[in-house]
């Protein structure tokens, strides 16, 4: 990624981008099926998870929302700031613009993703060693993970994130400009009751996991998201 001299960089930073997991603004397609609220506190369990993931990763984390940032879950160590872009394709290209002079290569990851794990960003980072985009893809034509070690095509900034092939349109784009890019396995991210299915069904969401005895807790709640 251009910036300042290599020296002077850090090695690799995570950008987590979110919305706050208020009614009515997180997970709204599965608010649509259990309701606003226990939609948003599943979005707050996965969130959670996520983060938990990132910071035990052990790399500088910067946290991009849309929504109240009284939502967010406070940790020292991650550094929230307002979304820079409207849609995740944007809210990427603008963080990876922000920090490419603080970093020699930027992961950006959704917190909707129950299968984001340490060894998940391991390997996409190790994909940078070689290739200069890192994609994860998701189960619906969308991306989970994007890393990049060098400066992206503005092209990218066209692409619409919900046409149901992201994935396939970013690896055009980048591809078609030169760049060399490595695909990880893909990952469900959560958006409908199915979806949660679809993750117990790949292995990604262990049934006898903490995280999916939290989600159940979620959907089954009947009070008030506070």
């Amino acid at each position: 990624m251009t910036g300042l001299p290599h020296g002077r960089r850090r090695r690799l930073g995570l950008v987590l981008l979110t919305k706050a997991p208020a009614p009515g603004l997180a997970k709204r397609r599965l608010g649509g099926q259990i309701g606003a609220e226990r939609a948003a506190q599943l979005a707050r369990v996965l969130l959670g998870n996520t983060v938990d993931a990132c910071l035990a990763f052990g790399v500088p984390i910067h946290g991009f929302h849309r929504g109240p940032a009284r939502q967010l879950p406070r940790h020292p160590r991650i550094a929230w700031q307002p979304s820079p872009g409207e849609n995740p394709v944007s809210a990427t290209l603008a963080a990876f613009r922000d920090l490419s002079r603080e970093y020699e290569r930027l992961l950006a990851v959704p917190s909707d993703v129950p299968g984001l794990t340490c060894s998940y960003f391991a390997a996409a980072d190790a994909a940078l060693d070689h290739a200069d985009v890192a994609l994860g893809p998701s189960s619906d034509g969308g991306l989970v993970l994007f890393g990049a070690a060098r400066e992206l095509p503005a092209g990218l900034g066209d692409v619409l994130s919900s046409s149901g092939r992201l994935y396939d349109d970013v690896l055009r784009c980048c591809t078609e400009h030169g760049l060399t890019v490595e695909t990880l396995p893909g990952l469900t991210d959560v958006d409908t009751c199915w979806s949660i299915t679809r993750a117990i069904d790949e292995g990604e969401l262990l049934e006898d996991s903490l995280l999916h005895a939290r989600l159940l807790d979620a959907i089954r709640a009947t009070s008030t998201v506070p």
